[in-house]
């Protein structure tokens, strides 16, 4: 266990439990999201003379000398500021030859030069709370309720007051002096969008946080109300968010029709940006930890071993989503639910323009399911057509297992489960590159041909048969294979079906060059149990009459 201690000089105030350390709290408890491996952590409010994270509420002006003191003697120290939105607290006198600091709210002519920042984040219930009152249904355009106290806040309320139609505003003059905390959240979880006018010192604000867990478009604000001249806050923190900013009030209007008229779409990639951003800075902090103290994550189950990558696009049963559902729900009832899973989204090709209304609102639902409902699961939504090879090349740039398992979205696992700890031991040790799930109860007389050997052999207690057929079926494989093979045999501009080349690689490897063929790929087929049933995978047949577009 990591310890993180919550540190103050000063014996009047508290170290812990201020709102802007929720966030914060969440990623140390594995709720903002669970990274692979990485470190469990373990709260103290002393110090012991092991290596720790020490967070310092830098608002109560602690002792910048007497926390060296105390850091003296760790072998590392991640320093963590937070609480200090007007940057008081002295960053740059602290010392130790092993140490990091990470700053919340920073502020770009102060902070330069810290390892790390962190937004302001949720108040403490906004993960309970949104979840609780989730809902599809948007009676909302737009939705604000807070203080009014600087010129930047009153702009923007008379653009509001200008543009009352849908909306919804409770303008106080004192902060968390207006509606109670889940009357408020439950206007967000009632809105497309929330305005999110920027606080005092910087732009940021919980209201933000709290939109993107309540499923709005936050319309966010690019300067702070007492420091307008602030700088890039925001390009501090990310430069990759989908949602808008507004440099100037009179925009509100324009951005809200513009957002609010594809808003299925936007709250999506919204709310995907959200999840990855969590992920992002869960690995950031386990990362960072790693480096100091020179150790590796520890790999404690299949969950650590193993990355589903389920793609998905546009089909008829959409906005529907109960094949993908059904999906999910077959993996977890098979001990993989705790597995991370990518669930690629691809865009919308031109020729399928006709499914995109519904197929965006399938995007907003996955991405709520996703937030509330199902841990670990990151929906990467593409802006544009990429198909199963580029998208499957961009998710294996985030994957951090050495094992991937390919789903597609309507294509469930049936039967046993496998004994995953066994088939991950055979890929990983080299003896497989992958493993098919078939999706008949046999090998048919007309596929025998591709299957290599008399039949089944017995791999480290498991009966595998080798397979010259590769099939987008369910099947477990090596992340570096699947690079390997993207690498090899796919352009980077290609959008293509995986299988629609891969199956004539390795059957054309098979033919022409017999085992050195095969074993160039060493791809299997799980044959348990021998002379019954080897059915692992079947079909919801989501797609229905639509064509397969193999290729672009």
């Amino acid at each position: 266990m990591t310890p993180v201690v919550w540190a103050t000089s000063r014996t009047d105030v508290a170290a812990r439990g201020y709102w802007d350390q929720t966030m914060l709290q969440d990623l140390f408890d594995r709720v903002a999201w669970a990274p692979v491996g990485g470190c469990r952590f373990e709260h103290r409010t002393s110090f012991t003379e092991e290596g720790s994270v020490v967070v310092i509420p830098g608002r109560m002006e602690p002792d910048a000398g007497w926390i060296n003191e105390q850091i003296a003697p760790l072998p590392w120290v991640l320093i963590i500021v937070t609480s200090d939105e007007e940057g008081r607290f002295p960053w740059q006198d602290l010392t130790h030859p092993n140490m990091r600091i990470w700053v919340q709210t920073p502020h770009p002519d102060r902070h330069q030069g810290a390892d790390g920042f962190l937004p302001v984040g949720y108040t403490p219930g906004t993960r309970d709370t949104a979840a609780e009152l989730a809902s599809d249904d948007r009676i909302l355009e737009w939705a604000f309720a807070g203080q009014v106290t600087h010129d930047r806040r009153r702009a923007m309320l008379d653009q509001l007051h200008a543009h009352p139609e849908g909306g919804l505003v409770v303008a106080t003059d004192r902060f968390a002096d207006g509606v109670p905390h889940t009357a408020f959240m439950a206007d967000l979880c009632n809105a497309k969008t929330a305005p999110c006018p920027g606080g005092p010192q910087t732009p940021d604000t919980f209201r933000l946080w709290e939109a993107l867990q309540a499923g709005c478009v936050p319309l966010v604000d690019t300067k702070a109300g007492e420091r307008p001249d602030l700088g890039d806050y925001w390009g501090m923190l990310f430069t990759d968010a989908p949602f808008p900013m507004i440099g100037d009030w009179a925009e509100f209007r324009t951005t809200l029709e513009r957002t609010n008229r594809v808003w299925h779409y936007e709250a999506a990639r919204a709310g995907a940006w959200w999840l990855a951003y969590q992920r992002r800075l869960s690995y950031a902090l386990t990362d960072t930890v790693c480096a100091l103290a020179g150790s590796q994550p520890e790999q404690v189950g299949v969950e650590d071993l193993v990355t589903v990558l389920v793609p998905t696009s546009p089909v008829p049963a959409n906005p529907d989503i109960g094949h993908l559902i059904a999906t999910l729900s077959s993996l977890a009832d098979r001990g993989l639910g705790g597995c991370e899973t990518m669930i690629m989204c691809d865009g919308v090709r031109p020729v399928q323009s006709h499914l995109e209304t519904g197929y965006h609102a399938a995007l907003q639902r996955l991405v709520q399911h996703a937030q509330h409902d199902w841990p670990r699961v990151l929906p990467i939504v593409h802006d544009s057509h990429q198909h199963q090879a580029r998208m499957t090349r961009h998710a294996l740039s985030l994957v951090r297992t050495p094992l991937v398992l390919f789903v597609e979205h309507d294509c469930p696992l049936v039967g046993p489960a496998p004994d995953w700890e066994a088939l991950a031991k055979i890929v990983t040790g080299g003896e497989a590159n992958l493993i098919r799930f078939h999706h008949e109860p046999q090998v048919l007389d007309e596929h025998r041909h591709l299957m290599p050997g008399e039949g089944p052999e017995t791999v480290d207690g498991v009966n595998l048969w080798k397979c010259a057929q590769w099939s987008q079926r369910p099947h477990l494989a090596s992340a570096n294979y699947y690079r390997r093979i993207l690498g090899d045999w796919f352009a980077e501009d290609d959008r293509w079906m995986v299988e629609a080349k891969m199956h004539g690689v390795l059957q054309t490897a098979w033919e022409d060059r017999g085992m050195d063929g095969w074993g160039e790929h060493r791809v299997w087929m799980y044959h348990e149990p021998v002379g019954g049933s080897i059915k692992r995978s079947a079909t919801t047949d989501a797609r229905g009459d639509e064509p397969s577009w193999e290729d672009s």
